[in-house]
C-alpha cells in the first residue's frame, strides 16, 4: 500500500528561504483507479531498479524534485533516463484517468501580502487537507 504525502517544497518545509515556489500535487482517485496507480507504479519501481536506483531503502520515492534535479535516490541515473521516468508517471496517471490537482503558490508574491510563513502553513495544510 502506498501513502499519500503532500510535500511543501523539496524539504518538506514552506521555510526554506532559497525555494520561493511551493507545488502540491494529488491523484484524485477512486480505490479501483488507485489499484491501477499502484499496479503500474510497481512495474515502474521494476524500471527504476533497472537504471541502479534502491528502491528497497525505506526513504525511496518517486520524488519529482530528485527526478528532475538528479539528486537523493536518482543521482547516478542520466537526465534523459530520469525524464523518461516522468514521463511514464504522467502517463500513468493520464491512462488510470484519475483526476489530479496540482496548487502552485508564489511565496514572494504571499508574503509581500502580509501573509507570513505560519499562515501559510496553516493555509497549506487546510488545503492539502480539502484536495485528498
Amino acid at each position: 500500500m502506498y501513502d499519500v504525502t503532500v510535500f511543501a517544497d523539496s524539504a518538506g518545509e514552506l521555510h526554506d528561504p532559497n525555494e520561493m515556489t511551493v507545488v502540491l500535487a494529488a491523484i484524485v482517485a477512486s480505490n479501483s483507479q488507485w489499484g491501477r496507480v499502484v499496479e503500474r507504479m510497481d512495474s515502474l519501481r521494476d524500471r527504476a531498479t533497472a537504471l541502479g536506483v534502491d528502491v528497497t531503502n525505506p526513504d525511496f520515492e518517486f520524488h519529482t524534485y530528485e527526478l528532475f534535479q538528479g539528486s537523493g535516490s536518482w543521482r547516478a541515473v542520466g537526465e534523459e533516463a530520469r525524464l523518461g521516468v516522468l514521463k511514464q508517471i504522467r502517463r500513468i496517471v493520464d491512462e488510470t484517468e484519475a483526476p489530479y490537482a496540482v496548487v502552485v503558490i508564489d511565496k514572494g508574491a504571499a508574503e509581500k501580502g502580509d501573509l507570513g510563513h505560519r499562515e501559510l502553513d496553516r493555509d497549506v495544510k487546510s488545503l492539502s487537507a480539502r484536495i485528498l
